[in-house]
């Protein structure tokens, strides 16, 4: 599954852009994030966002292109841990959506 984050925030606030495929991470952590991913879209936010903590912006681009979750780095599953390290390894900055 391909997956676009958008990570906000931090104290420069330049968003960061990467594309990741869950199959990258190997079939135990792929269903891990894939599970922590539809988790996340039926999550409430914890709270107030908070300055200079990132947010990831996560979307489907072969699924759900313009429905994008937000998770704030405090709320981070650990399910998607591995996949946000992956997209940390290529993000390029960029807008994102």
């Amino acid at each position: 599954m391909r997956v676009r984050v958008v990570r906000r925030g931090g104290l420069a606030g330049i968003p960061m852009t990467a594309e990741v495929d869950t199959t990258e991470l190997g079939q135990p952590q792929a269903e891990q994030a894939e599970q922590a991913l539809r988790s996340a879209q039926q999550a409430a936010p914890s709270g107030p966002p908070a300055p200079d903590r990132f947010s990831f912006h996560l979307s489907l681009p072969d699924v759900a292109p313009d429905d994008t979750v937000a998770v704030d780095e405090r709320d981070v599953p650990d399910g998607l841990r591995p996949l946000l390290d992956l997209a940390a390894t290529r993000a390029a900055p960029g807008a994102g959506r």
